[in-house]
């Protein structure tokens, strides 16, 4: 049964992709990405999307914390 309705849901995402507006993101499948979360429903979105802002906000850390050992690196360097 479930492997039914996986069909059938991959079907609707392959329709829905046809006609799908473009973000102009460059990923590659945009449009397959945007049709499959059409699909899914609204507390779905929100829980990735929470979800997805918490590893953006942990990747901003790191990318900070690296620059910032760099830059004291540089300081270190410059001063000798």
């Amino acid at each position: 049964m479930k492997q039914n309705n996986l069909f059938e849901l991959m079907k609707r995402i392959n329709k829905e992709a046809r006609k799908t507006k473009s973000y102009n993101t460059g990923l590659v499948g945009e449009h397959i990405i945007v049709a499959s979360y059409k699909q899914m429903p609204l507390d779905r979105l929100e829980k990735m999307r929470f979800i997805i802002n918490k590893i953006i906000k942990e990747k901003k850390e790191f990318i900070r914390v690296a620059n910032a050992q760099i830059n004291n690196i540089n300081q270190k360097d410059d001063k000798k």
